[in-house]
């Protein structure tokens, strides 16, 4: 929503995971459309897990990325 706020969190875990967090004031959920939006396509191929918690009041995607040892 226009106005809205967000933060994002992010934990690093060296040798084992990385995660980030994005967290918004929530609203209405809206597909985009097939020429957008492709920011969750991107994290898909790119992390180990991602997730999306809560509601129309407040929602967090989230992401965690393995980290191993080299």
């Amino acid at each position: 929503m226009p106005g809205g706020q967000f933060t994002v969190r992010a934990e690093l875990h060296p040798g084992d995971y990385a995660w980030i967090e994005v967290e918004d004031n929530g609203g209405p959920w809206l597909e985009p459309a097939p020429d957008r939006g492709r920011g969750l396509g991107i994290i898909r191929a790119l992390v180990t897990d991602w997730g999306i918690d809560g509601d129309y009041t407040t929602r967090i995607v989230w992401a965690r990325l393995d980290w191993p040892t080299p």
